[in-house]
């Protein structure tokens, strides 16, 4: 890990946060550091690459910033488990799958945690509407079932009765 480079440049703790590099200085709208990660990678990859101006963070500069990354690495992981859940992917699964989604706290919307829980939110839709197609759907099988069977008791029942009575004389 690198030195901070916001401690280089004598960049203040307090917010609103602003870009450390010298010829830049741009100001972070919101409570931190959010729209950083596009920003830097859209002008400054070439003096340092995101990741390592990321690493470098003091905590002062950005150990929240750490924090999100780890709380955003795996909420996505979580989120594109459940983008890969379809009408043939087991009850289980889906199931499961929601359980991680709403367990995701995100609770701090200082570092762009935004986006990131409204794409956690339309990922759990897309699983509860997969889990009530799939809800819906066993129960007309079931139902389908049911008369299939109740058609055939009938029948059968018809059968019997013309059999079992006696033959016209």
């Amino acid at each position: 890990m690198t030195d901070c480079l916001c401690c280089k440049e004598k960049m203040s703790t307090e917010k609103p946060r602003i870009c450390p590099v010298p010829d830049c200085r741009k100001e972070f709208k919101g409570k931190g550091w959010e729209g950083i990660d596009a920003h830097w990678r859209a002008n400054h990859e070439a003096i340092m690459l995101y990741e390592e101006f990321r690493d470098s963070l003091c905590p002062k500069h950005g150990g929240a910033l750490k924090e999100y990354f780890g709380l955003a690495e795996d909420i996505n992981a979580i989120i594109r488990e459940a983008r890969r859940c379809n009408l043939d992917t087991p009850f289980d699964t889906l199931k499961s799958s929601l359980d991680k989604l709403s367990k995701c706290e995100t609770g701090d919307h200082t570092i762009g945690l935004n986006d990131l829980y409204r794409r956690l939110i339309n990922a759990e839709d897309r699983v509860l509407k997969i889990l009530t197609i799939k809800q819906d759907r066993q129960k007309y099988q079931f139902a389908m079932g049911a008369a299939v069977v109740g058609w055939i008791f009938s029948l059968i029942l018809l059968l019997v009765n013309i059999f079992k009575s006696p033959p016209p004389c």
